[in-house]
């Protein structure tokens, strides 16, 4: 008999490993292998757009402070303003007392500005909660004196910088929301043929 001749088992296939065309296996420059090349170029990319979102959201917020510091505040136009709010229930002796120190600011103040605010404004309070159970309290504002400041607590930090932190507080555990804003000119006045 005839032994069968030994075929010899084929040769494992191996694919080539492919690169990716114009990629060099190795980084010229630092003589790092590509892979870590390029991980370290994603990492500085990332790194450098977080810096960028950075910059731009602290450029943002410099930004807005500065417009705030800038901003003329809360001014009305016209002869009349009413400007309502809504003050919880439970916190109408705080909001009258933070109301207190808003006028002792304006009479006191050296500003001939502030001293003419003081002299309209006067605050009414609704007899009647509102349907959510809060208070409304209507600031009634005549004359309006033009390009004046209407902003409720900046009397107060011009005047008395040391409580201004307290009062805040206060004011700011004691308001709701603000109901409705108004201002404009007289149309006709009813006591006058």
């Amino acid at each position: 008999m005839m032994a069968s001749p030994v075929v010899p088992a084929p040769p494992k296939f191996r694919p080539a490993r492919r690169r990716p065309l114009l990629q060099p296996k190795v980084d010229i420059v630092s003589g790092l292998p590509c892979r870590s090349v390029v991980v370290m170029a994603m990492r500085c990319k990332l790194l450098l757009a977080a810096l960028m979102i950075g910059l731009m959201f602290s450029a943002f917020r410099f930004g807005l402070q500065a417009a705030a510091n800038e901003s003329p505040g809360l001014q009305f136009t016209g002869d009349v303003a009413i400007w309502t709010v809504a003050i919880k229930a439970d916190k109408t002796a705080d909001y009258e007392r933070v109301l207190m120190r808003v006028r002792d600011a304006l009479q006191k103040s050296d500003d001939p500005q502030r001293k003419q605010q003081a002299a309209g404004w006067r605050v009414m309070k609704m007899s009647e909660a509102l349907p959510d159970g809060n208070v409304a309290y209507v600031h009634v504002i005549t004359p309006v004196v033009a390009g004046a400041d209407y902003t409720l607590l900046k009397p107060i930090y011009a005047q008395f910088p040391a409580e201004s932190q307290e009062i805040y507080q206060v004011y700011r555990d004691a308001f709701a929301k603000n109901l409705a804003l108004a201002s404009g000119s007289w149309v006709i006045d009813m006591s006058k043929p």
